[in-house]
């Protein structure tokens, strides 16, 4: 099916972390955390065995068996869990300092053309993570990848513009991705849309989307996509100009 732009797709939502970015953006900002601490070493040793606690859980919760959905929300349970702990090792952190490491970010090649091609034609555009900061994506698409929304989570700051240790989970596990998928599509008013990710907590929003992409996906997102038969819904791209191609042609 082909819209009257050309577009097989009216709206086109995008994962941030190493979809849109080259990298994904979590060591810098575990960085800035440390910078904060009163104790560096000591937390970075917290934050160490607070990683390696949270990858057996998840690992866990993935292969707990059942089918996908019952993975889904064991590994949701997972992230909840974790994002509420982590959130505390932000207290201090300054809104400025998170936009910064944003505006340092380095995106994917022809991520921002292919997107604003897209804008241009009539495709609304946004962006679903599960990223911790939504200072820091904002900040990082600023002037470089003009998008219709975001989606992510918020660090509350106080009046001195630093992190009181809370954080607004609007969009923190795999299942609340999917969520603002279904929300933007309902939102925008789009009869199609497409998404696109490279790792597992995208695989819900796959899942969801008319057309999905995983660009340059971790083997544990093409293992996940073979077991749930989502063979024929996502393409395995390299690029975001094949992507555009892609939603350009009817084939």
């Amino acid at each position: 099916m082909l819209f009257d732009d050309g577009y097989r797709v009216d709206a086109l939502v995008t994962d941030f972390d190493s979809t849109l970015t080259v990298n994904n953006t979590t060591p810098g900002v575990l960085e800035i955390i440390y910078r904060h601490a009163e104790e560096p070493d000591t937390t970075r040793e917290e934050m160490g065995e607070l990683v390696g606690a949270y990858f057996a859980e998840r690992r866990e919760a993935i292969e707990g068996g059942g089918n996908m959905e019952e993975m889904l929300e064991r590994w949701s349970r997972v992230e909840r869990k974790y994002s509420a702990i982590i959130a505390s090792y932000f207290t201090g952190v300054t809104r400025e300092e998170m936009k910064e490491e944003g505006y340092s970010v380095e995106l994917r090649e022809h991520a921002g053309q292919a997107v604003e091609h897209l804008r241009e034609a009539g495709v609304s555009v946004a962006v679903d993570t599960n990223n911790w900061s939504s200072s820091l994506v904002t900040a990082a698409l600023e002037d470089r990848v003009s998008v219709d929304d975001v989606y992510a989570n918020t660090l509350v700051y106080g009046d001195d513009d630093a992190c009181t240790g809370e954080m607004i989970f609007d969009n923190v596990d795999p299942l609340a991705k999917r969520d603002a998928l279904l929300d933007y599509k309902q939102k925008s008013g789009a009869r199609q849309v497409a998404y696109v990710g490279d790792g597992l907590n995208d695989l819900a929003c796959m899942a969801a989307a008319d057309i999905a992409f995983a660009i340059k996906p971790s083997d544990e997102l093409l293992d996940a996509i073979q077991d749930y038969g989502l063979e024929d819904q996502v393409r395995v791209v390299e690029s975001w100009d094949e992507i555009e191609l892609t939603l350009r042609t009817d084939k």
